[in-house]
């Protein structure tokens, strides 16, 4: 049986060192979902190796420019904002 795990923050020197401990050991997890605030391009790559269906992109814009990208591998990528909407 495998561990379900989420990875806030993956594309960061944490998160890529979780990632890179689980595709060694991927028959003991099983990734639901990652996060990043910019670093799409290598969230991407992550959600790929990883067979990770939902992404969460906290960065607009770069949600709005990569998702057909997401959309064409059959992976969910959602915006989101974790900030108080009068701050922003």
């Amino acid at each position: 049986m495998s561990i379900k795990i989420a990875i806030l923050g993956s594309t960061g020197s944490i998160g890529t060192t979780t990632v890179n401990i689980i595709k060694k050991n991927l028959k003991d997890f099983k990734v639901i979902f990652l996060s990043t605030n910019n670093n799409v391009i290598k969230i991407y790559h992550q959600a790929i190796d990883l067979k990770v269906k939902n992404v969460i992109i906290i960065n607009k814009k770069k949600y709005l420019r990569y998702k057909q990208k997401f959309i064409k591998k059959k992976n969910k990528s959602f915006p989101r904002s974790f900030r108080n909407k009068k701050n922003n």
